[in-house]
């Protein structure tokens, strides 16, 4: 039998630490609408509703995560994605002169007007409601805790499937 020699040991190279990506910052989010609403550029007409975003200043962070997760929701919805453009987002309040914001929605040819302005005084909330309805608004109000829940998302999602698109 041979003896064999011992051989050194390999040499081992540590291997280094993954590079971890530092997470993106997401944008902040101005009160006006604007052109970033995740369209793609081939999105057909017909998929495409033209909405107003309106909020009470104490509810911006509510509308900013509201606005999000519809935009996610929108896609899974229906076999056919739905994507929300965002022709005007306005804070509100009880001063606010609701005939000349109903007519800055319509002139944006909004189709429809989610609002989380929960605290807007009744006749106030009964005044907008009624203006974008003598207008042909769909209005939605949605209280600022239901901005994330699945089933406020689907609810208005089919309810924007049946209003007229970009086309």
């Amino acid at each position: 039998v041979e003896a064999q020699t011992p051989r050194p040991a390999a040499l081992v190279k540590p291997v280094p630490p993954p590079v971890i990506a530092p997470k993106p910052v997401p944008a902040a989010k101005d009160e006006s609408a604007n052109d970033s609403d995740g369209i793609p550029e081939t999105a057909m007409k017909d998929q495409i509703r033209r909405v107003a975003f309106l909020h009470l200043p104490k509810h911006t962070e509510a509308r900013n995560y509201f606005i999000d997760f519809l935009a996610q929701s929108a896609l899974t919805v229906s076999k056919k994605p739905i994507y929300l453009r965002r022709v005007l987002v306005e804070a509100v309040d009880n001063t606010s002169d609701i005939n000349a914001l109903v007519g800055r929605m319509k002139a944006a040819r909004a189709v429809a007007v989610l609002a989380v302005i929960e605290g807007l005084t009744d006749p106030r909330l009964r005044d907008l409601s009624y203006a974008c309805s003598k207008t042909g608004l769909s209005f939605r109000s949605v209280p600022p805790t239901d901005v994330q829940k699945r089933s406020t998302a689907v609810d208005i999602m089919v309810d924007m499937m049946l209003l007229p698109s970009e086309l």
